[in-house]
């Protein structure tokens, strides 16, 4: 029984109170029970029907649409296409056979001169054989160092290829008074000890002074006390005293006095020699008193 706080009894109720209990069942149905002991009645929900938004519908139409425009313009498609595959055929065609231009070659020969332009006709498989050069019309052509010019200098036209020129040995002229090939003196380059004779050196052969007789010995003079070598041919040589020695390594101040002889002071004019230095290859003659009497 229902109380009315307001002060009105409510209404009795005459309806069993009913309440649902949702359990999960593959049909998706509702289970209702009551309080009573009545069985529990199934009551199946009700699905809502999906709805799309204005967007996917609007894109889902426009697919749609698109498909079947394709699909009743599939012929005029199909042309397009055919049309397109055979231009591009047409211009691969014609790129491959097309004509190819015409070339002018520079001609130009080993010494860099310019010769006239070869026409190559790039339309033949193979291109023509140039001309074959004619030597001597005055032309550098192909295979050409030159004609009739074209060379440097000390070089020579020959069969139109330039040939270095031989210049042949001049052959020294003795007596004008150039040293030349061969030669050790023309007229001068000899020392004073040499005389040039047939554009060669040769040792002055001096004729024998009058001390000649006296030669290989040790002499000395009253005026100075130098002492001299008489050499082969008669000239008086001077010796070093500091240096000089003789065959059995006896230095001059080792000799002994009575082996250095005094002669004349006429005979100081003699023709010198050089002068003495080092070891000679003789030791001092001794002479006797009857080569020494036309001496002093």
């Amino acid at each position: 029984m229902a109380i009315d706080f307001l002060g009105k009894e409510g209404e009795k109720s005459t309806k069993k109170e009913e309440i649902e209990i949702k359990m999960h069942s593959p049909e998706k149905q509702v289970i209702v029970a009551s309080k009573s002991k009545e069985k529990p009645k199934i009551i199946p929900k009700k699905e809502t029907p999906k709805t799309l938004s204005r967007e996917k519908f609007e894109q889902v139409n426009l697919i749609f649409s698109f498909k079947q425009y394709i699909w009743k313009r599939r012929l005029t498609f199909i042309v397009i296409f055919v049309i397109i595959i055979a231009v591009l055929i047409g211009v691969t065609y014609w790129l491959i056979t097309r004509p190819k231009p015409v070339t002018v070659v520079n001609n130009t020969n080993i010494n860099n001169v310019n010769l006239p332009p070869v026409v190559i006709d790039n339309t033949n498989q193979t291109p023509p054989t140039p001309p074959e050069p004619i030597c001597g019309n005055g032309t550098i052509e192909a295979n050409e160092q030159c004609d009739q010019s074209g060379c440097g200098v000390n070089q020579n036209c020959v069969n139109c290829q330039c040939q270095q020129i031989i210049i042949p040995p001049v052959e020294p002229v003795c007596g004008n008074g150039k040293i030349e090939t061969g030669e050790q003196c023309d007229l001068i380059g000899c020392s004073s000890e040499q005389t040039c004779v047939n554009c060669q050196c040769q040792q002055v052969i001096l004729p024998d002074t009058e001390l000649a007789p006296l030669r290989g010995a040790l002499v000395k003079f009253s005026t100075n006390k130098n002492i001299y070598l008489i050499d082969y041919n008669g000239e008086l040589r001077l010796v070093d005293p500091l240096t000089a020695s003789f065959k059995n390594n006896q230095a001059i101040r080792e000799i002994k006095e009575e082996e250095i002889y005094l002669i004349a002071d006429r005979f100081k004019t003699v023709r010198m020699g050089k002068i003495v230095s080092g070891k000679v290859d003789w030791d001092p003659r001794i002479l006797s008193s009857a080569e020494l009497i036309l001496f002093q």
